[in-house]
């Protein structure tokens, strides 16, 4: 314990990194938790360095997923694998299964719903040029907010497809949209650990998603999954699924076996014995 009582100052992401990595004070041990398997930073050479500088103040480095982990180990070298150690992240089954549960009063089987914030990392222009792909009753709904939105709102006109994609903006129902949808979906570039694929998963509803590192890994085996960027090969899946409710029921059973991994208490109970073995033996990170 240092002079103002702290023992453990645990960080999430690039901005709260750096700012605790200068601030903390001296004797207490760091934490930080890396999410993702690619960011911007990693593209410019000269912050290599100073990423380098910034990761030795920290005593552990939990990454959500191995995609993660050995994405960054990549990056920062061999230096840190003893520091480095996997967390999955969890979501609240139980919210989700309650939704699965029971009937919707509003489901719409013909409805493909991706919740995903509009940012470069998400994929939604190759979900939404695979629509017109599908037959004339399919809807595509986003829900999110974020910066490429006007993009794809421009595409949404330039396609003619006003009619059948709806944008929900920031939702606080999930579990029960994801129940209503009658497939659940999420196109991107990259993941660490999506939580939406999970929390599609769980709710009952099948998942198609994106053949990426930090997807195939949580969902592979559950969901479908299609080569990034290919709306055609989408399209192809999504098809046989809205034709065969059979196909529809297997997948979402699938799916739902796998979300039980990612419980919430199996995050929390793992980063509780990462803190004890911290405090126990400071030099001890794995």
């Amino acid at each position: 314990m240092n002079n103002r009582g702290v023992n453990i100052v645990h960080s999430h992401n690039t901005s709260a990194q750096l700012f605790t990595a200068l601030a903390a004070p001296a004797g207490t041990t760091l934490v930080t938790t890396e999410h993702n398997t690619d960011n911007r930073r990693r593209h410019l050479r000269l912050l290599r360095p100073l990423d380098i500088r910034l990761y030795r103040r920290y005593k552990a480095i939990a990454c959500c997923s191995e995609a993660v982990a050995s994405s960054l180990l990549n990056y920062l070298g061999p230096e840190f694998a003893d520091r480095t150690s996997v967390i999955e992240n969890g979501i609240d089954l139980s919210t989700y299964s309650a939704a699965a549960s029971g009937t919707p009063a509003a489901s719409n089987e013909t409805d493909i719903l991706m919740v995903a914030a509009f940012r470069p990392q998400k994929d939604h222009l190759t979900a939404l040029r695979a629509l017109p792909l599908l037959p004339s009753e399919t809807t595509l709904s986003f829900a999110g907010e974020g910066s490429t939105r006007p993009q794809i709102e421009a595409e949404v006109r330039r396609l003619g497809l006003e009619k059948r994609v709806r944008f929900l903006g920031p939702v606080s129902n999930v579990a029960e949209r994801l129940q209503a949808a009658g497939i659940a979906l999420l196109s991107t570039h990259y993941e660490g650990l999506s939580l939406s694929s999970i929390e599609a998963m769980a709710s009952g509803t099948p998942l198609v998603a994106s053949d990426v590192s930090g997807v195939r890994e949580v969902c592979g085996g559950a969901a479908l999954l299609f080569p990034e960027g290919d709306a055609e090969a989408l399209a192809a899946i999504l098809a046989d699924l809205l034709k065969d409710p059979a196909l529809r029921r297997q997948t979402a059973d699938r799916c739902r076996k796998r979300a039980a991994r990612f419980d919430i208490r199996t995050t929390t109970q793992a980063y509780l014995d990462l803190y004890t073995r911290l405090l126990q033996a400071p030099e001890i990170v794995r």
